[in-house]
């Protein structure tokens, strides 16, 4: 279910990035027992572990990456 929502089928960055999100928004639930926040938390670590080994080596220039995405096109650069 989660491939056919990713933006490209064979990146999951998105879908952990969203997952980690996700995970650290419900620790403020006052209604999630401790035990299920210490689940949740590791949860988020390990999606955050994923996404940095994937991202690892690409450049962290955003520029680089919306233009290696073809999301800048018909914009004109501001810098």
């Amino acid at each position: 279910m989660a491939l056919e929502c990713l933006a490209s089928p064979s990146d999951w960055v998105e879908y952990h990035a969203a997952l980690c999100m996700c995970a650290l928004r419900t620790l403020d639930w006052p209604t999630v027992t401790a035990s299920a926040k210490r689940l949740l938390f590791v949860a988020a670590a390990l999606a955050l572990i994923k996404t940095q080994q994937a991202t690892a080596g690409k450049s962290d220039d955003v520029t680089q990456v919306i233009t290696d995405t073809g999301s800048q096109e018909g914009y004109e650069s501001t810098v």
